[in-house]
């Protein structure tokens, strides 16, 4: 074929194809249906949106929640070209003008009916062409169903290992908090055994460490047990249950216990509730679950976990893709939770789809988030957001700072202004500011768009 037919060939199956899920309509199965607003698209995929609540046409976003799909009228129209569309196309012989109807195996190359009678070798395995291609499609075909058995195979590995992670996770969080409470009645029994003046209590004690020493008596008693919802220091307890009465007092580890040894780091609790933007919570493992604590109860030594304080956008014009932004959230503010939230989309409104408004200065700015309709939201999430006072800053290169006192716009700055400041800062771009630069520099900058938003995971670790 030339190349213009080619073209016109490519953007004939284009039109013949579902928006969504780009296959070609077919008669059983990706059967054409079309909207009550005229777009058509294939029947499973106007199905899986039904499924999901909300039915609204994919190019236009015109409601349709109360129509049933097997009710719509099937694109006959479109059916009928589609024939056409899989009409068997040849290329011609460069050397005679015809049809390349012909394929020779030993020769492996099209032939013409000129070709193939005149001066081709006799005894070669000739094929028509459509046959041929029915052939080397079908061999095509199990290849990549080989393809996508591998895949799924890997997948299902993938799968697997996600389970054994999570396993894992919560075997490490069950053995922390044994040796935690272990270490506790270890540190209780070396105090009794100073205070110790009695022969009973020294010989129990002695008997007591003696046990302690052993690796069995520190081993994980989950593992050997298999008790999920067990206590982790029960074992400590069967250990002491014959000492004196105020010897077992001492090495028994109760939820009061944890309590007062986390209430002696004051310190650490009031830097967790103010404005460190590494602010960690402890981390627990009780009844067969994994628990995060409040930020008012310190980490101590236990497990803790980083609490999330950074997000990423993705910006994008059109089809091209600009990259993504990282800013770190200085999330003792209102208005750095007010942005988690549009980044997670856990209030309703989200980042997703939200479109660039304007540029103040050196800033870029978003001044309204996308609800789940789809409709422009611009009031404020929350209620006390910052404004003016100790959240001014001088206008830095990245930093993240509110626009109107009551709303949910922000502003990423672009470079740093002398003698100008912003009135609600609240975060600064950490990775990806030239991301920021090239939408500051689109021209128009409402084209910038975010195509998506998130959380940057945060990480868990011991601390002390």
């Amino acid at each position: 074929m030339t190349t213009s037919a080619a073209v016109a060939s490519g953007g004939f199956r284009d039109a013949m194809s579902c928006d969504v899920c780009t296959e070609l309509y077919e008669q059983s199965i990706r059967t054409p249906l079309v909207l009550p607003c005229g777009h058509t698209f294939c029947r499973p995929c106007l199905t899986d949106i039904k499924k999901k609540g909300s039915f609204h046409c994919p190019t236009c976003r015109a409601g349709h929640n109360n129509l049933q799909v097997v009710a719509l009228t099937v694109n006959y129209s479109l059916l009928n070209i589609l024939a056409l569309c899989n009409q068997f196309e040849y290329d011609k012989c460069a050397t005679h003008g015809d049809d390349l109807r012909y394929w020779c195996a030993n020769c492996d190359q099209s032939l013409c009916c000129i070709c193939l009678y005149s001066g081709h070798p006799q005894g070669h395995t000739v094929k028509l062409a459509q046959t041929f291609v029915t052939e080397k499609k079908q061999k095509l075909e199990e290849r990549i169903n080989a393809v996508f058995k591998n895949i799924n195979e890997h997948k299902n590995e993938l799968k697997k290992g996600f389970n054994d992670v999570d396993a894992l996770v919560m075997q490490l969080f069950r053995k922390n908090i044994h040796f935690h409470n272990t270490e506790m009645a270890v540190k209780d029994l070396l105090d009794d055994i100073k205070k110790a003046n009695g022969i009973a209590s020294v010989l129990s004690y002695e008997k007591l460490v003696g046990e302690f020493q052993s690796k069995k008596n520190l081993a994980d008693p989950g593992e050997e047990k298999a008790r999920e919802k067990a206590d982790p220091s029960v074992d400590t307890r069967d250990k002491v249950k014959n000492l004196p009465a105020k010897d077992k007092d001492a090495l028994l580890v109760t939820t009061k216990d944890l309590k007062e040894a986390a209430s002696e780091s004051t310190e650490a609790a009031n830097t967790a509730a103010g404005t460190d933007p590494n602010w960690r919570a402890m981390m627990d493992y009780c009844d067969g679950r994994l628990l995060l604590h409040t930020l008012a109860n310190p980490t101590t030594t236990r497990m803790s976990m980083q609490m999330p304080h950074e997000v990423f956008l993705e910006l994008g014009v059109g089809d091209k893709c600009l990259g993504r932004i990282y800013i770190r959230l200085w999330c003792h503010l209102c208005r750095a939770q007010q942005l988690l939230a549009l980044c997670m989309g856990t209030m309703g409104p989200s980042l997703l789809k939200a479109k660039a408004s304007d540029k103040m200065g050196n800033l870029i700015v978003f001044r309204s988030a996308v609800d789940r309709d789809n409709k422009s939201v611009s009031h404020a999430l929350l209620t006390g957001l910052e404004w003016g006072g100790q959240h001014s800053k001088p206008e830095t290169e990245g930093l993240v700072t509110g626009i109107v006192s009551n709303n949910l716009a922000f502003g990423i700055c672009i470079q740093r202004q002398t003698g100008t400041s912003v009135n609600a800062a609240f975060g600064v771009v950490v990775a990806g500011h030239e991301v920021t630069k090239a939408a500051f520099q689109h021209n128009p900058v409402s084209e910038v768009t975010i195509t998506s938003c998130g959380l940057v995971m945060p990480g868990f670790s011991q601390e002390g």
